[in-house]
């Protein structure tokens, strides 16, 4: 009887390692081939990887892409705010190879070149603990930026000419963000699919890096007030908004070129039908290398959904969602929870809220501006947090006066200490709203 592997490094070792390929493996391979070398390649935040170089029954070569996840922790949520419930998942292994396999065949139907073929996952049959694998063509790449146009221009590809199989919202199985579990079930409605994939990553991050009862009053706005205000009109007044294939996770480490073609390429996808201007959202993260430029050249492909006027705010809600999975996989980076989320979440709490003219409005505007204020204040003062020298301390108060400019009444503020926000500008030669 074959002896088990018991660990991780047993699977796949080190970078540059051989290793006895597992027969779950080989049974997916062409008949007839036969492995010449298996070995780890590169690094994965959340699998290790490997090449397979395998000689086919007609004598000639090809090698394939191994990524494998043994069972492990995984984070599940539910959907709805008042709950407070988050889990570990013991399936990890399991939902994230065969979503990212359902992810990437999807793709790969629709852009071929753009997305390496794949061709199975399974499971390890000598591995404990048990361990899942994805099999796809390995492609030798330049992990460099590609080529902006070409790749603005496939990726509106895959969002036009995609067609979701029931109409609606979603996905046919659940699939990772990271080690974070997507449901993905089918809803005819965006903003109802967004609100519950927003919250449920939101309820992860709160149980990962605790409690912030002001900062949690700014997310129960966000999904009362913001996303209705921004999401409903994408389907109102006679509106159709189409169900589009996206990547799911579309950043520079997902994104490269393919050697042997100079095209872009993409990979680690959790895919699922969704408004195309989702795929948009993560590329608004300030550390994020696709930019302006980006933008620009998508938008000569695919122009904004009406309202256009809220094409960019809708951009900056899409963008929470890539802030709280960052937060969830880097929990306790110094400075980055406060950063992203105060900033972002109160700037479109304030972007949203409309021009007070009644008494009522303007009580309204009142309360908040005290939120608002609570929020500062936690941060400033909370002594959990630790800013490290007054730069620190003067750059959140320049946060705050920019993100409260239009919701604080004239007592509470000062315009002309409030810098502009200009958070994309559009170029002279390139399309702006």
């Amino acid at each position: 009887m074959a002896e088990t592997q018991s660990s991780v490094k047993e699977v796949i070792p080190d970078i540059g390692s051989d290793f006895a390929l597992d027969e779950g493996v080989i049974k997916v391979l062409p008949s007839g081939s036969r492995v010449l070398e298996a070995s780890s390649f590169r690094s994965s935040a959340w699998t290790r990887t490997a090449r397979i170089e395998v000689q086919l029954s007609d004598g000639s070569s090809k090698q394939y892409f191994l990524k494998v996840k043994p069972l492990a922790t995984t984070w599940r949520s539910t959907y709805r705010l008042a709950d407070n419930r988050c889990q570990c998942a013991t399936e990890g292994g399991e939902v994230m190879m065969e979503g990212e396999f359902s992810s990437m065949s999807e793709l790969h139907k629709l852009a071929p070149s753009f997305v390496p073929q794949p061709h199975a996952w399974g499971k390890f049959h000598l591995a404990d603990p048990v361990t899942h694998f994805f099999l796809c063509d390995f492609i030798d790449m330049e992990t460099e930026m590609p080529d902006t146009v070409a790749f603005c221009a496939r990726l509106a590809e895959i969002h036009l000419n995609s067609q979701s199989p029931t109409g609606q919202f979603g996905f046919a199985v659940p699939n990772c963000h990271g080690k974070i579990v997507q449901s993905n079930e089918w809803d005819p409605s965006w903003a109802s699919f967004f609100t519950k994939l927003l919250v449920s990553f939101f309820k992860i991050e709160m149980g990962i890096n605790g409690p912030w009862p002001e900062y949690e009053h700014a997310f129960e706005m966000i999904v009362k007030t913001v996303v209705p205000h921004l999401l409903d009109p994408l389907q109102a007044n006679g509106r159709v908004l189409k169900p589009s294939l996206v990547h799911g996770d579309l950043w520079e480490e997902n994104a490269a070129i393919n050697l042997s073609t100079g095209e872009p390429v993409v990979f680690d996808a959790s895919a699922f039908y969704a408004h195309n201007e989702y795929e948009l959202g993560t590329w608004r993260r300030e550390t994020i290398k696709f930019g302006r430029s980006h933008f620009n050249q998508y938008r000569r492909n695919i122009p904004p959904s009406e309202p256009i006027e809220q094409w960019d705010d809708r951009i900056r809600l899409y963008s929470l969602k890539f802030n709280l999975a960052h937060m969830i996989g880097w929990p306790g980076a110094p400075f980055v929870r406060e950063e992203y989320h105060i900033y972002h979440t109160a700037s479109l709490v304030r972007s949203c809220i409309p021009t007070y003219s009644s008494a009522e409005r303007q009580q309204q505007a009142c309360h908040e501006a005290a939120d608002l204020l609570g929020i500062y204040h936690s941060l400033l003062f909370n002594p959990c947090i630790s800013f490290q020298t007054q730069h620190h301390q003067r750059w959140i108060v320049l946060i705050f006066l920019v993100v409260s400019r239009d919701v604080l009444p004239p007592y509470l503020r000062d315009v002309d200490q409030a810098p502009p926000i200009s958070d994309i500008e559009a170029e002279d030669d390139k399309v702006g709203l």
